[in-house]
């Protein structure tokens, strides 16, 4: 008794690995230029187009989108030349090179760009070479005299290294009383020094020593006294000039001269900071005005503490630095030769790696200054890890990807960065391969394509979840796939229409002359061919291009490629083939006497160029099917074709008798789109029949 069985469902996409008897009903041995989002069935991938009508005649080797002010520009680097990609697909060469690629990095309106020699700037219509960034700086520092010295002497200051004990160059004041007259009644007699009034008691026919002697023992504010008979000798206690002095015997009649004999002179915080002014540092300028001093280093760099010691004189000062000197520590000529750039989010630095000089370090620069660079700022990993190989941020952490391993990098200043081993054993052998995807990243490995949980930054995560935050997502599906790459440092990825997208090499031209999709609501692997893809461009306007060989190309444009040798249409191959199918019945061989396919027809007939049914390696070639039937009896929509229908089968006869039974798809026409929903098989089981041992 006949049976029919029927595979609807393709959705599993590429197997390269497995064996093919493990393959699932709805996995395929080959998957070219095919589309799984038809229902289950595949259908012919679109095609591509020219952005630029007429051939650069060169390699597009690299092509990118910068957003100036929400203007989108196509940047591209055709024959180690920066070119800006007008909207009529014509060039205009801005900048030479001296390499096929550029490091970038977009920042406000600025685009800054290396090639391993020179690093330059793009503002406007103006691209410029950036010169070393001179962060030098003489130290500059502020004194100011706040109280005048008390006391003759000396006072030391240290500037830059630079020692001066600098005399204070006062005078005290000196005055000399002399008792000429006693007094004829008893009262008071007044002494004023510096305008303090003192008052000693006087008595009636005192003899002068004695009222001298008792001028002596009285205390003095701010001076020493001393003296013999008649005289009193009054030395103030500190420098400078002081006010008015005089005797008055008042109604004691007693009479007395008083005379300066040395005036009080300097001391003052003015006095100080003259003298300081006057006074040579070698290699220093000093300036100022009253109270003020200011030293100002006549050359950059950094200097010793500045140091102020009033000694004896109990000078009081105050002092701060205003410029910290410091030499240029800037150095661009590492972040030349770098390929890879991001920006931190928070912190707004820029991070670079990829130097050939030192390829495991990674570069930070100061806050949201791409030309200012520190010499010091650079980390390496603990461990040996070997060369960066990846750079990229997930939420506030920069990523950094090493031969066979991961950091990652927290913080915004170097006081605060904490800098961490994630639990990754798998490193990144492109850049250009990593693309962020739903909760995620991916990328392309040595052994695979990973993709890792955006929560691979929170550790214990890690350890408790395993394998759901870390997976090969081409494992057991495209393995020989990943083995057949070469020149694994050239892949290009993308994600674009929730596909991650891998342009690689298969042979050894080291140009990507294939691209892998990897389909992330149905989990499944196709090929495209046909393509050269240098870079991809994912513009903001959704639109995905390519920079190819002689054109830039646009994607899901009609259903032809453009051969970029010629610049004509050429047709998409697709080629697709099924697994070997048992029909359920593994051990019997079956005589199969029709085959049906189900297409989805449109108005315009299609024809699939190619059709072969293989019987336990016995191949019937079916060509030129046509996919639509247009005159079918039943019931149709109005105002569409009598007897139309979205689906059409087609019935070929077999009369083969096999095993297994293998379909191939092929076809190779022009603006063709093919799509199939499902195959079916009429056959009747035979009886198993093995050889008996």
């Amino acid at each position: 008794m006949g049976k029919l069985q029927s595979y609807m469902d393709f959705k599993g996409g590429l197997n390269d690995t497995s064996s093919p008897e493990s393959l699932q009903d709805n996995e395929l041995i080959q998957a070219d230029n095919i589309d799984l989002s038809e229902r289950g069935g595949f259908a012919t991938r679109k095609g591509t187009a020219k952005l630029n009508p007429v051939s650069f005649g060169a390699d597009v080797t690299q092509a990118f989108e910068w957003l100036v002010k929400g203007n989108s520009k196509i940047i591209a680097v055709i024959n180690k030349r920066v070119c800006e990609i007008l909207s009529d697909g014509k060039k205009v060469e801005k900048q030479s090179v001296q390499s096929d690629r550029i490091g970038y990095i977009a920042i406000k309106e600025w685009l800054y760009f290396c090639d391993g020699n020179k690093l330059y700037q793009w503002e406007g219509n103006t691209i410029t070479p950036i010169a070393p960034y001179d962060s030098s700086a003489k130290e500059k520092i502020s004194l100011t005299i706040l109280e005048k010295a008390k006391k003759n002497g000396n006072f030391v200051i240290n500037v830059g290294g630079i020692r001066k004990e600098i005399p204070t160059g006062g005078q005290k004041e000196i005055i000399k009383l002399t008792i000429t007259a006693k007094p004829t009644a008893t009262d008071m007699v007044t002494v004023v020094l510096n305008s303090k009034v003192v008052f000693v008691n006087a008595y009636a026919n005192e003899e002068i020593n004695t009222l001298a002697e008792k001028i002596r023992a009285f205390p003095f504010e701010g001076y020493t006294t001393s003296g013999t008979g008649a005289e009193i000798i009054f030395i103030a206690r500190e420098i400078g000039a002081k006010e008015k002095h005089y005797f008055n015997g008042g109604d004691t009649k007693a009479t007395g001269t008083m005379a300066v004999t040395a005036t009080g002179s300097g001391g003052t915080p003015e006095d100080i900071a003259g003298i300081i002014r006057g006074t040579a540092f070698t290699g220093w300028t000093v300036t100022g005005e009253g109270k003020g001093i200011i030293f100002e280093a006549n050359e950059t760099g950094t200097k010793e503490d500045f140091v102020f010691d009033s000694l004896d004189t109990a000078i009081v000062v105050e002092y701060t630095t205003l410029q910290q000197g410091k030499p240029n520590d800037c150095d661009l000529d590492p972040i030349k030769k770098c390929t890879m750039f991001v920006q931190h989010p928070k912190s707004l630095r820029v991070f670079a790696s990829g130097n050939p000089d030192d390829p495991t370090a990674l570069y930070f620069s100061e806050y949201n200054d791409m030309t200012y660079f520190q010499f010091q700022n650079k980390l390496h990993p603990k461990t040996p890890e070997g060369a960066v190989t990846g750079l990229t941020v997930l939420y506030n952490h920069i990523l950094v990807s090493y031969n066979n391993s991961w950091c990652h990098l927290s913080g915004t200043d170097p006081d605060d960065m904490v800098w961490e081993q994630l639990p990754i054993p798998y490193g990144c052998v492109s850049n250009d391969s990593i693309a962020l995807t739903p909760f995620s990243i991916t990328f392309l490995g040595r052994e695979g394509i990973y993709r890792i949980s955006a929560s691979v930054i929170n550790q214990d995560i890690v350890m408790m979840q395993g394998k759901e935050m870390i997976r090969n997502i081409s494992e057991s599906k495209v393995e020989n796939t990943i083995k057949s790459i070469k020149a694994l440092e050239k892949a290009q990825a993308i994600f674009y229409d929730d596909k991650y997208i891998l342009a690689y090499c298969d042979n050894e031209t080291g140009v990507n002359n294939k691209v892998l999709v990897y389909d992330w609501n149905v989990k499944a692997f196709v090929k495209y061919t046909g393509w050269q893809v240098n870079s991809w461009i994912k513009k903001a306007d959704g639109e995905l291009h390519f920079a190819s060989k002689n054109y830039l190309m646009k994607t899901n444009e009609g259903y032809s490629d453009i051969d970029t040798a010629t610049g004509e249409k050429k047709a998409i191959h697709v080629l697709v083939k099924t697994k070997n199918y048992s029909l359920g019945l593994p051990l019997n061989k079956k005589f199969l006497q029709f085959l049906y396919l189900v297409f989805k027809q449109d108005n315009e007939s299609k024809i699939i160029s190619k059709i072969k049914a293989i019987s336990d390696y016995k191949t019937k070639d079916i060509y030129d099917t046509t996919t639509s039937e247009f005159l079918i009896w039943g019931n149709s929509k109005w105002g569409s074709i009598w007897g139309y229908t979205d689906i059409s089968e087609v019935q070929a006869e077999m009369k083969r008798i096999a095993s297994r039974f293998q379909i191939v798809f092929e076809d190779q026409t022009i603006d063709n789109k093919i799509v199939l929903y499902g195959i079916g098989f009429e056959f009747r089981p035979l009886k198993p029949r093995g050889k008996m041992i």
